[in-house]
């Protein structure tokens, strides 16, 4: 589940778009909140579990997204990234703001705008058209952002088409646990893994 908790919405790790009734809920062995803010205290942490621990007595674990530093070109044209940019932001996920607040905090630039779609979005060309428009009116130096998500779908609208020869770059990320969260998860999985052995038809050297 995301954060903030949108109860009673909880579902399975891997779940991709799958939804399950909340009764599930009992028989979860472990309860990940995503998308925290990677600084989120403890009196937060324990009225987040508060929620949960109506639904299921499971543990729970908290993790947030890490934006990577180096930003990486999608196509051939580069452009020296640099606070004060001007930055085109593109997105098609959930819950953009955070992503938003971190460009803007992070690069401060100058002109900025941010075409946020809706989550799974697929890109048209008259999107790209808009885009590009749009990025022709800010000043230099200047690139389009994405995020990894939508690179992927980006690259494919974008073959021979003029959007290629823009400099498009897609922000890394990465999942962070919170805190001591890493550890107890990864020992969740290996004794689960240790316990269950002879199901899965793993065998000890």
């Amino acid at each position: 589940m995301t954060h903030p908790v949108p109860m009673p919405r909880i579902c399975h790790l891997f779940a991709s778009l799958v939804r399950e009734h909340p009764r599930g809920a009992q028989r979860a062995d472990l309860v990940i909140v995503t998308k925290c803010p990677l600084d989120l205290d403890e009196d937060a942490k324990e009225q987040l579990k508060t929620k949960i621990s109506q639904y299921t007595p499971a543990d729970v674990l908290f993790s947030g997204i890490k934006y990577q530093e180096e930003l990486i070109p999608i196509f051939k044209q580069k452009a020296t990234v640099k606070k004060g940019i001007n930055i085109v932001l593109i997105s098609g996920i959930a819950k953009s703001l955070g992503l938003e607040d971190y460009v803007i905090s992070k690069y401060k630039p100058t002109e900025f705008t941010h075409f946020n779609f809706r989550d799974h979005y697929h890109f048209k060309e008259s999107d790209l058209k808009n885009i590009e428009e749009k990025f022709n009116t800010f000043a230099d130096p200047k690139i389009i952002l994405c995020t990894d998500k939508d690179a992927v779908r980006l690259s494919e609208v974008a073959q021979n088409n003029s959007f290629e020869k823009l400099p498009v770059y897609r922000l890394p990320i990465e999942v962070e646990f919170l805190g001591e969260d890493q550890k107890i998860f990864d020992k969740k999985i290996s004794d689960y893994v240790r316990q269950n052995k002879a199901d899965f038809g793993i065998h000890s050297e």
